[in-house]
């Protein structure tokens, strides 16, 4: 099976910027605020964060595939006709 999505390239010292955190930076802050709710005891925003997080993704999602495929919809033609 192929693999047609794109790896995110690790940070580091060198490498301090990729097309993820460029694009979508709510990403970051979301997962980043998420992880560390353990380590505040702030479980009650965790909720919050998880929700925020699972929107930037859908988000990203949405917008790669709206690049990818166009905003063209899906038309389906009859057999007969």
């Amino acid at each position: 099976m192929v693999n047609n999505y794109a790896s995110v390239p690790s940070l580091s010292d060198d490498v301090q910027e990729n097309w993820l955190l460029s694009k979508y930076l709510e990403v970051y802050l979301y997962a980043t605020l998420l992880e560390s709710a353990p380590y505040i005891k702030d479980d009650a925003r965790a909720q919050t964060w998880v929700m925020a997080y699972q929107n930037a993704i859908g988000t990203v999602m949405q917008q790669e595939e709206k690049q990818r495929f166009g905003d063209a919809t899906l038309v389906i033609k009859r057999a007969d006709g």
